[in-house]
């Protein structure tokens, strides 16, 4: 008997669309670019390649960085705000646990939402001459054409 030829060949557009859904997928979650890429099967420059064919996949790559990015900020709120849980020992083999908070991601997030309020200041003085240095170039009058 002869071979049939399966039912479920995979075209190369087939193909292509998969890997674009499992690097999308893997974006989404906050990991890099090239940890999508990697688990998708393919190289960094293929996805770029695809982005810049591809204006609705680079619309879903944008939409899959701003989830990721979510998730990344909500795991950053969680170790400032509601701290890490750690189990610990003692000598005795007595379990405690404990609460460690991240004072350095709270102040980022306070500097992202408010950096009007929470951005670096500072105060610089001067005495003695300061030389200011201006770079004037022209531009060439633009032709009215017409117009005399």
């Amino acid at each position: 008997m002869g071979s049939r030829p399966s039912t479920r060949s995979t075209t190369p557009a087939r193909a292509r669309e998969r890997k674009q859904a499992k690097f999308l997928e893997v974006l989404r979650t906050g990991l890099s670019v090239t940890a999508a890429a990697e688990a998708a099967g393919v190289d960094r420059t293929t996805v770029y390649n695809w982005r810049g064919k591809d204006e609705k996949f680079a619309q879903r790559w944008d939409a899959a960085v701003e989830a990721g990015t979510d998730k990344i900020e909500d795991e950053a709120y969680r170790r400032a705000v509601e701290g890490i849980i750690t189990t610990r020992y003692t000598k005795n083999g007595d379990e405690y646990t404990t609460i460690n908070y991240s004072d350095r991601l709270l102040e980022i997030l306070l500097k992202s939402r408010r950096p009007e309020r929470y951005r670096e200041r500072y105060d610089v003085e001067t005495t003695g001459e300061t030389k200011i240095v201006v770079d004037l170039r022209l531009r060439e009058p633009e032709d009215d054409q017409g117009q005399e």
